[in-house]
């Protein structure tokens, strides 16, 4: 299996792929049909955990709809190919291959086939990671950089600094105010070396955004060079110390947990803008037949999906679709309130 490095698309018939929206958009302009499926893939020795059972089910119904042997071989092998992950996992296929993405949310499990892909899980998936984090564990020698994306947390390295007399004078030798200072300027020259590593690291891996745990002095010194330099935002947390078997786990969540705090800000401030808008009646529209028709137009400047109600509409997939192609941004979530799920903020208004 190889992946298409510049939209995340599979080239083989199995595996990851639907992490962006540039590869959403790429899988949406294959032909179809297209067999689609939303399942639960438990961890293995958890209860449930048999996927031959959940896939014989998925099989059945995929063939009772009408999918080629085809396509249902390419949906097959991409599910048993999966690292069993405790999440569900949105798998698409057509004759030619499979994509799939894992899902950081509670949804139903759904089996559909169509002549486009349905992809809305993937579009709000990719809404709510639009890119890694940077995660520092922090003493006053060093750090533990890591990188958390959509669901796993990856080693990136270690920040070694100067650990020189950094310790209480036991008596003697240098008085405790030179001591103290000595160490504050090793502790200031350390927290340097701490945001520059993780400034090169948010560079490289492309991360918008940054969490820090560890002695609160040392991190509170990272924090305030990385302010300086612009990198961020910057959460710090309390997850635990460096070589805590438990840190990992935590500052995972805790990446977690900064990122979807953003996201459900990013959401709100959109929704207040859509509400404003559609009280004037002139620059948004709801409903997902007039929403498709100002796409077509090339008016829409932001489409809005509910997770719960707009799945159901017939149109929501070619909605967003469309939406895409014409450079609309995408908003997505729950309790939006909207009449059939979706809404739209126009580029222009109607007149």
């Amino acid at each position: 299996m190889t992946t298409d490095s510049t939209t995340g698309t599979n080239t083989g018939t199995r595996g990851p792929g639907l992490t962006t929206i540039a590869a959403i958009r790429a899988r949406y302009e294959q032909p179809g049909p297209h067999a689609s499926a939303v399942v639960d893939v438990p961890k293995p020795g958890t209860v449930g955990d048999d996927l031959d059972v959940r896939w014989s089910a998925v099989e059945s119904e995929l063939r009772s709809l009408g999918a080629s042997e085809r396509t249902v071989a390419n949906m097959g092998d991409a599910l048993r190919a999966t690292h069993r992950r405790g999440h569900p996992l949105l798998v698409t296929a057509n004759d030619h291959d499979a994509a799939t993405c894992w899902l950081g949310f509670d949804i139903e499990p759904s089996i559909s086939l169509g002549p486009l892909p349905a992809l809305l899980p993937a579009a709000h998936q990719a809404a709510l990671v639009p890119a890694p984090t940077v995660a520092a564990v922090i003493d006053r020698t060093g750090a533990d950089l890591y990188v958390v994306g959509a669901l796993d947390l990856d080693t990136l390295r270690a920040v070694d600094g100067d650990d020189e007399q950094i310790h209480k004078a036991l008596g003697g030798g240098m008085s405790q105010p030179r001591h103290q200072r000595h160490s504050e300027v090793i502790w200031e020259r350390n927290a340097e070396l701490i945001a520059a590593a993780i400034t090169n690291e948010c560079a490289s891996t492309g991360a918008n955004g940054v969490v820090l745990t560890g002695d609160e002095r040392e991190v509170n010194l990272v924090r305030d060079e990385l302010v300086e330099s612009r990198v961020g935002p910057v959460r710090p947390v309390r997850a635990g110390g460096r070589h805590e078997p438990t840190t990992p786990d935590r500052v995972r969540s805790a990446a977690l947990d900064f990122r979807a705090e953003r996201h459900r800000r990013l959401v709100e401030r959109s929704l207040d803008d859509l509400r404003e808008e559609l009280g004037q009646r002139d620059q948004a529209i709801a409903g997902s037949v007039e929403v498709l028709e100002a796409i077509t137009d090339n008016r829409v400047k932001t489409l809005f999906v509910d997770l719960d109600v707009g799945a159901r509409s017939a149109h929501v997939d070619a909605t967003i679709r469309a939406a895409l192609a014409h450079g609309a941004d995408l908003v997505t979530g729950t309790g939006f309130d909207l009449h059939d799920g979706i809404a739209a903020i126009l580029r222009i208004p109607y007149t």
